[in-house]
């Protein structure tokens, strides 16, 4: 194996390590990436339901204070 030979296959033998290097550092940066959006959904999905529960509890509060306030004009 001559000098050039062996400097190509040093370079070979690199840019393929890069290559799985970068495989690899993207994959990971894709799970990060994925795992942050199902984090970020559930937060979301949690927000949304304690938004809908108050929502709800005040509109039974204000047809409850209605009813209450009819009824109270019928006994008077």
């Amino acid at each position: 194996m001559t000098i050039k030979d062996i400097n190509e296959k040093i370079i070979s033998d690199a840019k393929i390590q890069a290559d799985k290097i970068i495989t690899q550092a993207k994959d990971h940066a894709n799970n990060i990436i994925e795992k942050n959006k199902k984090e970020a959904d559930n937060i979301k999905n949690v927000l949304l339901n304690k938004y809908n529960q108050e929502s709800i509890l005040k509109r039974n509060k204000i047809l409850t204070e209605a009813n209450l306030e009819a009824k109270k004009n019928i006994l008077l």
